[in-house]
Formats: structure tokens, C-alpha cells, sequence
């Protein structure tokens, strides 16, 4: 998987952190031919703290993020953003490159795989996008339904 249209090294975002300790540390995510490249922190962080050990207090993205038009979204999106933990919210779609194609990502299924619509498309074709790399699937304009075929898993 590719992070879209990124084939150079490139400013992702700037966070500002807080650890358990009250400290505050700054951070920098880079990435570079088109994948996560590094995280360049204010100061090195201790190397004992854990994900519960830090909090994000600030983040601000780059470059500012297009966003996928409502009608290209599946009809049934709106109500399952603020039920389904699996589905994200309008402002933290995003977007990623498969092949030929590009994806607005609307659900993260863990250890299995992302589902998003085709960012040129109006359709509102949802695609299974495997972690394993195969190819992308089709399984129809309802995100409800794609969410169920998904986490049901192989017959």
C-alpha cells in the first residue's frame, strides 16, 4: 500500500506530545517514496514509555488533505460513522493508492483489511483492500453490508 501521490520525501504532520511525566515532546512525521519514513522528535523519547504513556495534544496535518465529496460516499455511510467503531468519522478519511487507483478509506478492519471507494468515482462502490495485497474486491454500495461480508469472514 502507497500512500497517495507522495514520491518524494515529505512533511506528513506535526504533533505536539505529552508524557505521563508532564513533559511535552514535539514530533515530525516524514514520509518518503510514497511510505511512513520517520518520526524526528524534539528530544529522544525514554524508550520504556508506551502508547498509554503519551498523549496527543495537538496535531496539525500536511499538505492540508482533500476531502471525498458526500455523494461519492455509500447512501448508508452518515448513520454508520457514529455507530461502528470500525468506520471512521467524515475528518479522519483518508487516502491511498492501490495499483492504478486511488481510495477514499472509510473503515479499518483490523488484521484484515480497509474499505474505501474509488476517489474518481461517483458510484459509491465500496472496495475491500486486503492487508495481504491482493487485489482489490467489489462487494457492492452498501457499507453495512461490505462491513458484514468482511468481518464474517471466508465461508
Amino acid at each position: 500500500m502507497q500512500l497517495a501521490d507522495l514520491s518524494n520525501e515529505q512533511l506528513l504532520g506535526k504533533m505536539l506530545l505529552k508524557v505521563h511525566s508532564g513533559a511535552k515532546l514535539a514530533a515530525e512525521i516524514w514520509a518518503a517514496n510514497g511510505g511512513l519514513f520517520s518520526i524526528e522528535f524534539s528530544s529522544p523519547p525514554r524508550s520504556d514509555l508506551g502508547y498509554s504513556d503519551i498523549e496527543v495534544l495537538e496535531f496539525e496535518q500536511f499538505p492540508k488533505r482533500e476531502r471525498p465529496r458526500i455523494e461519492m460516499l455509500p447512501l448508508d455511510y452518515p448513520d454508520l460513522s457514529s455507530s461502528s467503531k470500525l468506520v471512521l468519522s467524515f475528518d479522519r478519511i483518508y487516502d491511498v493508492k492501490i495499483e492504478d487507483s486511488h481510495y477514499w478509506i472509510l473503515a479499518e478492519v483490523p488484521d484484515l483489511g480497509l474499505l474505501g471507494v474509488k476517489q474518481r468515482s461517483s458510484d459509491r462502490v465500496l472496495y475491500f483492500l486486503p492487508y495481504g495485497g491482493e487485489y482489490p474486491t467489489n462487494l457492492g454500495a452498501s457499507l453495512a453490508k461490505a462491513l458484514a461480508v468482511v468481518t464474517a469472514g471466508p465461508d
